[in-house]
């Protein structure tokens, strides 16, 4: 998990605050896994879901870790996975 730590936030560090369009989970989960993929580190990225309220989340996983998943309310709903890229 501590190889994706630093590329998470050097993907938050590098959105412009020019930038008109949406950087949410999506897109920061992506960027996390191809700079981790960058520094020869191995991460998946993974699409998910749950119930109660009904929500779409994206998150980047490593070996040893979840990187992302938790936001917010989501400890008494977790997140069920739907796709994961390798």
């Amino acid at each position: 998990m501590t190889a994706s730590k630093p590329s998470t936030r050097r993907v938050l560090a590098v959105i412009p605050s020019w930038w008109p369009g949406r950087v949410a989970c999506m897109e920061i989960s992506l960027a996390t896994v191809l700079a981790t993929a960058l520094t020869g580190h191995r991460a998946q990225w993974v699409l998910g879901a749950r119930f109660l309220p009904d929500a779409a989340h994206a998150w980047a996983e490593v070996p040893g870790g979840t990187v992302g998943r938790d936001i917010g309310d989501a400890a008494d709903r977790p997140w069920m996975a739907v796709l994961a890229v390798p």
